[in-house]
């Protein structure tokens, strides 16, 4: 028997458990079970019959409402910071994939014909206010007109990068992604 349990079984013949209910109690129940429902029969001093309380508590499954809250306050810290983890490890994703689409573009960027390019060009100008349109060096790292070209050019939408990484999103983490 680990310590443990040890203890346990030994603060439950000190309550005044028989030895028989006492091995039936540590089998029957969790460590856990078992310490919180002893200190919850030690919390009430003026308890008639203690034993009768332990066991009322063990199968009522009573709780100690302080403990009862420490224990929903670290499960909803624990919930927040998974939260959080997941929620770094899609900002992460969110620019890999960013990232992966301007390579790409740059590549059919850096491969496509001069006419092809020259066009691109010239339709970005035709989108800009008159202002901006005079004297400006047009190339792929203006960020207005990269944009302009990956909207031209056929690359890997959200899904395809997804699947390529063999990685799928819930609802929920879609919902964040669009909040990142």
């Amino acid at each position: 028997m680990p310590d443990e349990v040890q203890n346990i079984f030994k603060e439950l013949l000190e309550l005044g458990i028989a030895t028989k209910a006492a091995e039936e109690m540590v089998n029957q129940h969790s460590p856990d079970q078992l310490q919180e429902s002893l200190t919850l029969t030690q919390q009430q001093p003026d308890q008639q019959n203690p034993p009768g309380f332990l066991v009322e508590a063990l199968n009522g499954h009573w709780r100690d409402p302080k403990t009862e809250q420490a224990q929903k306050k670290q499960r909803q810290r624990q919930e927040k910071e998974a939260i959080e983890t997941r929620k770094k490890t899609l900002q992460h994703l969110k620019r890999r994939f960013a990232e992966h689409r301007i390579t790409l573009a740059r590549t059919a960027y850096e491969q496509a014909p001069e006419p092809v390019v020259q066009q691109w060009q010239n339709d970005f100008i035709q989108t800009q206010p008159p202002i901006l349109r005079k004297g400006k060096v047009i190339g792929f790292e203006n960020p207005r007109f990269r944009a302009f070209v990956m909207e031209r050019l056929a690359l890997p939408t959200l899904n395809e990068f997804l699947e390529q990484e063999g990685i799928s999103l819930q609802e929920e983490e879609r919902v964040w992604w669009d909040q990142l």
